[in-house]
């Protein structure tokens, strides 16, 4: 990510109206896709403060007091529930479980 920006899909993010469910000091959120792709833009940011990263918002960006991640303990329940919102999030959550479910059957995950 040093070398060469951010090549990969965007990631899923709800925006927080307030409280203690920070991703991060500088900002509200709460990642539903790409968590390893999120830990690894942090230690980007940490050596390179002007890194940004493309996010998708869920909810249409519309700050939730309590994150619609926690009413769920599994992608596909977090699937279906972003599904039944038509939430355009709901696509990129089916490429990420379509892409681990392959990388599960080669071993690769």
């Amino acid at each position: 990510m040093l070398k060469y920006g951010w090549t990969g899909r965007p990631l899923g993010v709800e925006s927080l109206a307030v409280g203690r469910y920070k991703l991060t000091p500088s900002g509200h959120f709460h990642g539903w896709t790409g968590t390893h792709r999120i830990a690894a833009a942090h230690a980007v940011v940490m050596q390179r403060p002007d890194f940004r990263v493309p996010i998708v918002l869920v909810n249409g960006g519309r700050p939730s007091r309590k994150p619609l991640v926690l009413k769920t303990t599994t992608d596909m329940s977090r699937y279906l529930l972003l599904r039944a919102r038509r939430d355009p999030v709901a696509a990129l959550l089916r490429a990420e479980m379509r892409i681990n479910r392959e990388a599960d059957k080669a071993g690769v995950l």
